[in-house]
């Protein structure tokens, strides 16, 4: 998930995901330069769930950098490049 600047929506979001039945699953958040309580909201999600990742960048990179470290960083070798 790329969710730059979505403070407001990010744990609605996630929550959404806990809510389903479905439990063996992994949620990456690549981070970069939100201006907003994005990243802290984020933090605190992982602290409570251990299959949320979070990767902070300094710089927006653009879509297809965020997904190369999404791809590199998941634990399902099935999607890993």
């Amino acid at each position: 998930m790329l969710p730059l600047n979505k403070g407001d929506f990010v744990e609605d979001c996630v929550n959404s995901i806990l809510a389903q039945t479905y439990q063996n699953w992994e949620l990456l958040f690549v981070a970069d330069s939100s201006n907003d309580d994005t990243i802290s909201k984020i933090l605190n999600l992982r602290d409570d769930d251990e299959r949320i990742q979070v990767f902070c960048t300094i710089l927006v990179n653009g879509l297809a950098m965020h997904m190369s470290v999404v791809f590199r960083q998941t634990l399902d070798k099935s999607i890993r490049i």
